[in-house]
C-alpha cells in the first residue's frame, strides 16, 4: 500500500511518518533512507539476530560485549585463560607454574619478567614464557636456528657474504615516502641515497638473513652509529 504524498512507511516500526523523519540516502530511488532516523539508530546500536522476532539482539553492542566477557570469566576464569586454552590448550595456572620454574624471568634473555607463552610454530607446543621483545624476535626469525646464530654473530661484526645475489631495483624519487627521508635524516643523519648505496654494498639483501631486501637501517644501541641495513 502506497503512503500518501509527503509520508513514508518505515519497514522497521511499521509506522507511516513524514519524509523529514527519514535520513538521506543517494542509493535509494527517492533519495531517502529506508528506515526512520530513530529506527536506524536503534538498529545500528543493536546487532542482528535472525531468531528473534524483530531481528535484533537482546543487548546493544556495548552491553553485548560486556555480557560475553562476563560469561567468559564465569565459565573460563578470565579472557586470558580463554585465549590460552583456545590457542595452546593450557590454562593461566599452567603458565604461572611454568613462569615459577623460570624464576619469574623470561626464559630467553633472563633479564625481565616473562609474560607471553611461547610455542613451537610447527607443533603448537608451548616451550616457555618470554618477554615481549624475545617473543617477537623469535617469531620474526621463524624459529630458524641458522638465522638466530647469524643474528647472534652480527653485533660482533661477523657477516655472511653470499657468492651470488640479485641487486635490488633502485627506488625512484616518487616511490620513496617523504616520511622515510625525514626519518633517516633526523634519526640516523642519513639521506635516502646513502641508504640505497648501503643496500647495493650489501649485495641487495638483508645483511643477516639474506632472504629479503634490506628495509630498515640498523644502528648500535650504545653509540647510535648505523651499521648496516
Amino acid at each position: 500500500m502506497d503512503a500518501p504524498d509527503g509520508l513514508t512507511r518505515c519497514p522497521d516500526c511499521g509506522e507511516t511518518k513524514a519524509v523529514s523523519e527519514f535520513g538521506l540516502d543517494k542509493r535509494m530511488a527517492d533519495g531517502r533512507a529506508r528506515y526512520r532516523k530513530v529506527c536506524f539508530r536503534r538498529r545500528s546500536t543493536f546487532g542482528g539476530n535472525r531468531s528473534s522476532e524483530d531481528g535484533l539482539t537482546a543487548y546493544c553492542t556495548p552491553c553485548h560485549t560486556v555480557v560475553m566477557r562476563d560469561n567468559e570469566i564465569k565459565n573460563l576464569g578470565s579472557d586470558r585463560n580463554h585465549r590460552l586454552r583456545l590457542r595452546y590448550g593450557i590454562t593461566e595456572d599452567d603458565v604461572e607454574r611454568m613462569l615459577a620454574r623460570q624464576g619469574g624471568l623470561c626464559a630467553f634473555c633472563r633479564a625481565v619478567p616473562g609474560a607471553f607463552a611461547d610455542h613451537r610454530h610447527q607443533t603448537g607446543q608451548v616451550r616457555g614464557v618470554l618477554c615481549v621483545n624475545c617473543d617477537n624476535g623469535l617469531g620474526h626469525f621463524g624459529d630458524n636456528t641458522v638465522l638466530l646464530e647469524l643474528a647472534a654473530r652480527y653485533p660482533d661484526g661477523e657477516i655472511l657474504w653470499p657468492e651470488f645475489v640479485i641487486l635490488p631495483k633502485r627506488r625512484g624519487a616518487d616511490s620513496v615516502a617523504p616520511t622515510r627521508a625525514c626519518h633517516l635524516s633526523q634519526r640516523y643523519r642519513l639521506r635516502q641515497e646513502d641508504a640505497e648505496r648501503m643496500a647495493v654494498a650489501q649485495l641487495g639483501s638483508c645483511v643477516v638473513c639474506r632472504d629479503r631486501p634490506p628495509e630498515h637501517a640498523d644502528h648500535c644501541q650504545r653509540t647510535g652509529d648505523v651499521r648496516y641495513a
